[in-house]
């Protein structure tokens, strides 16, 4: 079975329910959206979700997954005491993917039973609706935008091969510099955001390729891998793309866009 789905979603800590009421009110669009896709996950008879994580463990090439048998979702350094999940790694699509990409990219092996902000923030909200749902955590190296969306390319075919269903989620914020940002307001911000949201919708990511460094470090606290890796995942597939939240209350762009692909869809060679 293929993937099924696959969404770029956001990971501010500040969107699990627990760690900050009086700010998620702020983020209304965005944890609408976050519902309606764990819903959608749910109707799809998602059975794994491979997140590619900008918030872990940052490789010099390659990539790195996490093979630890049972992660530990909590908050705790973020003052929510209350919220403790858990959920399974698919070892047999671990094993897959290393098969798949052979000696052309490094890969990195780690073993980490808490997970990183990024893989946890998304898992709060799917976890709630799949609640035996198999993780694969991902994390991409520090090489450039175009080396990260080709290894993109070669993920997304090693998995599209394996029965698992399975949905693809990159988790990474926009920019950090829009209006009220703590870390002081830059007035190109909003359009560097609007050109990845653009990109996606327009299915040409060629922007990323040319994007200069010195803008992502700038605007983008994060950097931008995890989206160039997103980018590459899904370049060569048929697909519906959607815009189903974009907001920065806190001056923190949080944007959710989803990609559906259904049980119908080809994937494209040229």
């Amino acid at each position: 079975m293929p993937i099924l789905a696959a969404a770029l979603v956001p990971n501010l800590t500040l969107l699990v329910p627990n760690v900050a009421q009086d700010q998620l009110l702020t983020y209304s669009q965005t944890v609408s959206a976050y519902q309606d896709l764990a819903r959608h996950l749910k109707d799809q008879q998602v059975e794994t979700v491979v997140i590619i994580s900008s918030r872990g463990i940052t490789a010099p090439t390659g990539l790195a997954i996490n093979l630890h048998p049972e992660f530990k979702i909590s908050f705790e350094a973020f003052g929510d005491l209350a919220t403790e999940l858990s959920a399974y790694n698919n070892f047999a699509l671990i094993d897959h993917l290393k098969q798949g990409l052979g000696t052309e990219f490094p890969l990195s092996m780690l073993s980490l039973a808490e997970l990183d902000y990024g893989s946890a923030v998304p898992l709060v909200y799917f976890l709630d609706q799949i609640p035996k749902l198999k993780v694969v955590t991902i994390y991409p190296s520090a090489q450039g935008l175009y080396t990260q969306s080709e290894l993109g390319a070669q993920i997304s075919a090693i998995i599209h091969a394996h029965p698992s269903r399975t949905a693809l989620i990159a988790s990474s914020n926009l920019s950090s510099r829009l209006a009220d940002s703590p870390l002081g307001y830059l007035a190109p911000a909003r359009g560097h955001d609007k050109q990845i949201i653009n990109g996606f919708e327009t299915d040409d990511y060629r922007f990323l390729h040319n994007f200069p460094a010195e803008d992502i470090n700038t605007y983008y606290e994060q950097g931008l891998s995890a989206i160039a890796m997103f980018s590459g995942a899904i370049n060569r597939f048929h697909k519906t793309v959607k815009l189903a939240s974009y907001e920065h209350p806190q001056g923190l762009g949080a944007a959710i866009i989803r990609v559906d692909l259904g049980l119908s869809w080809l994937f494209r060679l040229w």
